[in-house]
């Protein structure tokens, strides 16, 4: 068993090749995959749950791609399709396999921890994954036989009232900073990016997502292409609701 020291050289020494790293295997050329990129608090995790209810409504075979990640489980949130360090995925494991190219994805936390997909999680002909944009590129490479990125926004109004009500949490700060990125990454690459707004109705209190997911299962299904005209405004005025958070120092 390598010591944590040496753990750390071979994970930066596989962060180095990060770039240049591409999954080395054929099963998933018949796979299509929806990768879902949104600031914080716009209601993705809600979202890709109505994705997969209307999916399974209408006999698409269609689902959430699972994660491999070296961190332990956190029971509140994490879906059963999460492998992490409770069910025996550790660093010495995941770096084997990214030595191997046998991930078809993988990232670095600054937490030390490694994040990844295996082949066979993406199940599905049509599979769904949330994440975030440094990611992407690596999945581009992959060798999928569709490959989406739908960016989700939320008129601004609206997401600002969801990020205020998470004020109180201790990671609110790095959910600003994190939304920052996000945002500034869509402005740069929208002409890339299908724009889904995630303009929630209510209905017995509750909110309904219909709307963003059943655009986004055209897209995924090649029976929608682009976004509403306003896309980009939407988008700066969001960034500029998450600048002036960070100016205040939070």
């Amino acid at each position: 068993m390598a010591t944590p020291s040496e753990l750390q050289t071979q994970l930066k020494q596989l962060d180095a090749q990060r770039d240049d790293y591409r999954y080395d295997g054929t099963q998933i050329s018949s796979k299509t995959l929806t990768v879902l990129v949104a600031p914080s608090a716009v209601g993705k995790s809600t979202i890709i749950t109505e994705v997969l209810r209307l999916c399974k409504e209408r006999g698409i075979d269609a689902g959430e791609v699972g994660t491999l990640t070296t961190r332990k489980r956190r029971s509140a949130s994490d879906p059963a399709n999460y492998r992490t360090a409770d069910e025996g995925i550790t660093h010495e494991w995941m770096i084997d396999q990214i030595s191997d190219k046998n991930l078809v994805n993988w990232s670095l936390s600054p937490t030390g921890d490694l994040y990844g997909t295996s082949a066979d999680s993406f199940a599905n002909a049509y599979n769904f994954l949330p994440v975030l944009p440094s990611s992407i590129p690596m999945l581009e490479r992959a060798g999928f036989k569709e490959f989406h990125i739908v960016y989700i926004t939320a008129p601004a109004v609206q997401w600002a009232e969801r990020l205020d009500e998470r004020r109180n949490d201790s990671t609110f700060a790095g959910r600003v900073h994190e939304a920052v990125s996000s945002l500034e990454f869509a402005r740069h690459h929208i002409d890339s990016l299908h724009v889904v707004d995630n303009e929630t109705t209510l209905q017995s209190g509750r909110p309904q997502p219909t709307g963003a997911a059943e655009q986004i299962i055209g897209i995924a299904t090649g029976k929608a292409v682009q976004s509403q005209d306003s896309s980009l405004e939407s988008i700066n005025e969001m960034l500029v609701y998450a600048q002036q958070l960070l100016k205040a120092e939070l």
